[in-house]
């Protein structure tokens, strides 16, 4: 079922003469997980603020063409209802956490809603369970990390039973450790049936989590399919895309005749495609 729609959208921020996004049409599944990918400049968290319904009522700027979220306007549904299930993590964490301890944070958006106190603490409970951040709750925001600060703000939009999560770029302050938390984050938000929109210029680590890639240049949508098929594409790296390692690996063994059963989505299923390889020829 489409939960989110662009129909030709076109984004030119206030003051400005060039668009940021040029005849967008991009259709988002309920349950998906869409990575939006692109160079800088390409227009992909312009993408993430239209998708979030900010255009162009907080951020100014002339929208031409239609956001439909499940086919109303995305406008008008903000304007009438406020907020309507759709949370945007952006890349730097901290600048979206409000107070001083982590118990209060994940409070905050419940109580502007009026909510009763048990249900906030029940919503509480659930959230931080879910993010694995029990242990966290009675910590103060300004001594935690940045992969806690943004299991925070990710905790901090659960209690609001979002439809849709997007985050920008939410590896780009985390190590090796913080992104192996992250997609097991991902992975269980999958499992419970939300719908992610992630903004990533690197997917290394995190590629076999997505459904779909969507690749942004100058403004336009110039790619739109499953990650075996975008990162095979001979227009990636013209683009200036980078491919994960393993993708680049399989296209070199690929111009050498030596053909995988498909693009790996993993190191370890590289692995396991070659040593499968070499296992049959071995035994001829």
């Amino acid at each position: 079922m489409k939960l989110i729609e662009l129909r030709n959208v076109t984004f030119t921020y206030k003051g400005e003469k060039k668009p940021a996004l040029l005849n967008i049409d991009l259709e988002i599944r309920e349950g998906e997980a869409v990575c939006i990918m692109g160079p800088s400049g390409s227009g992909k968290s312009t993408l993430c603020y239209c998708l979030a319904g900010l255009v162009p009522t907080l951020i100014e700027g002339r929208l031409e063409g239609s956001i439909l979220f499940r086919g109303n306007d995305i406008t008008q549904i903000k304007r009438e209802r406020g907020y309507i299930g759709i949370g945007l993590v952006l890349q730097e964490a901290e600048s979206q956490i409000v107070t001083l301890t982590v118990e209060r944070e994940l409070a905050f958006a419940p109580e502007n809603l009026g909510l009763p106190k048990n249900v906030i603490k029940e919503k509480i409970q659930k959230a931080a369970k879910s993010l694995g951040i029990m242990h966290l709750l009675h910590r103060d925001t300004h001594k935690l990390s940045g992969g806690e600060l943004q299991r925070i703000v990710i905790a901090s939009m659960l209690t609001l039973d979002p439809k849709i999560i997007i985050l920008d770029e939410p590896t780009a302050n985390l190590d090796f450790k913080g992104i192996q938390a992250l997609r097991s984050i991902f992975i269980e938000l999958k499992k419970k049936g939300y719908t992610l929109i992630v903004v990533e210029h690197d997917i290394e680590h995190i590629i076999d989590i997505f459904d779909r890639i969507v690749v942004l240049h100058q403004g336009k949508k110039v790619l739109d399919g499953d990650p075996s098929s975008i990162f095979t594409s001979n227009d990636l790296q013209a683009i200036g895309v980078s491919t994960p390692s393993f993708i680049d690996f399989y296209n070199k063994l690929r111009m050498a005749g030596i053909m995988l059963p498909k693009p790996p989505l993993s190191i370890g299923e590289l692995i396991n495609m070659i040593g499968e390889i070499l296992w049959r020829s071995s035994s001829n």
